[in-house]
């Protein structure tokens, strides 16, 4: 056996390597089943020749189980339990053409441009779905060294952060060692405190009630400023959950257009009479 498939696998890797393509080779045969060079060459996936005596014994040894097993079952089965299979293989076999069309049509027409009103709709029909299951805040953060100049001008301007101190804090921001601001995304208390190492149960109460916490370490002064927070049990800002809002906007918009379009097709089949109703 081992003696066979060495030359059946020499045969087909040196026609692939070295000869014009050819007509298919039967490799292996079972009854009037036949495995064929071309689905061998398929099922080995390009395996490295090293690995390719191992995957050629599997690829026939499976595919001459799956034959036999097939040829009993038809022998002992009985023919009701066929009869549902074949219905099943059937049906699922429809089921994959029929979907795979209706997508390829929906998604030459569907719009996938979401505007605002979408979402409002969304949101709004389905709100009592986004309650806020953890506290979700937006903070701002600066980090100076040690030696900035104008560290008491910046705390104070940060911790206001009115207009004229946003200006201020943008206008020297290159002389940071790092910052967000003009932040816009929402954060849980998890991803803050893994952002910031020095953030323990205690400093983050401080930086929840005050809205502001300052830290200093050997590396420099850190600021941290809360300048909104949405609580557990609120409902999630949409914001917070644009992408999922969106996604839910899409299938609706894909649902619509698969009525429209089973509709057409069964109008069209009725109007040219391919279709009759009894």
């Amino acid at each position: 056996m081992i003696k066979k498939i060495i030359f059946i696998l020499l045969t087909v890797l040196t026609s692939c390597i070295y000869s014009p393509q050819k007509e298919s080779e039967i490799i292996a045969s079972y009854e009037n089943s036949y495995l064929l060079k071309n689905e061998f060459l398929k099922l080995m996936n390009d395996v490295q020749i090293k690995d390719s005596l191992t995957r050629a014994n599997y690829i026939i040894n499976e595919w001459a189980t799956e034959k036999i097993l097939i040829d009993y079952a038809r022998l002992n089965l009985d023919d009701k339990k066929i009869d549902t299979i074949e219905y099943l293989v059937q049906k699922y076999r429809s089921s994959l053409l029929t979907e795979s069309y209706l997508e390829a049509l929906i998604n030459s027409e569907i719009d996938l441009k979401v505007d605002s009103l979408e979402i409002d709709s969304v949101f709004n029909t389905n709100k009592e779905l986004f309650f806020l299951k953890n506290d979700i805040f937006k903070h701002l953060f600066i980090k100076i060294p040690l030696n900035f100049s104008d560290s008491d001008e910046v705390i104070k301007s940060f911790k206001n952060y009115r207009t004229n101190d946003q200006l201020f804090l943008d206008s020297i921001s290159f002389r940071y060692s790092s910052f967000l601001l003009n932040n816009i995304s929402w954060s849980t208390q998890k991803k803050i405190r893994d952002n910031f190492y020095f953030i323990d149960d205690t400093r983050f109460y401080t930086l929840k009630k005050n809205k502001f916490l300052k830290y200093e370490d050997s590396l420099g002064l850190y600021l941290i400023k809360i300048i909104d927070s949405r609580n557990s049990g609120e409902y999630s800002p949409k914001s917070y959950i644009l992408p999922t809002l969106e996604y839910i906007s899409l299938n609706n918009k894909k649902r619509m257009l698969s009525s429209k379009i089973k509709s057409k097709i069964l109008s069209n089949a009725i109007l040219k009479k391919k279709l009759e109703i009894y």
